[in-house]
């Protein structure tokens, strides 16, 4: 590993994709950068428009994967102010 390498993101679940991207755009301040939408999997990039190269988030929702689990209980996302 170099010196430049670094994490560039992290990937949650989400049970709903619009109230959580509601929260992180109005509350936390991140903005919408691109989605991606299939019928496996709905995505959004959200990151910080002003810091370009900065960590994204990308919140996850899988429609026909009745096994997944949004509870949250496996995952920190950690967001310097």
């Amino acid at each position: 590993m170099t010196s430049t390498s670094y994490i560039h993101g992290t990937g949650i679940g989400v049970s709903d994709i619009a109230v959580s991207t509601d929260f992180y755009t109005n509350a936390v301040g991140l903005s919408e950068l691109r989605t991606h939408k299939n019928e496996e999997i709905h995505e959004v990039v959200l990151g910080f428009v002003d810091q370009p190269g900065v960590s994204v988030l990308l919140l996850m929702h899988w429609p026909r994967d009745t096994s997944r689990r949004y509870d949250g209980t496996d995952v920190k996302i950690v967001i310097r102010v």
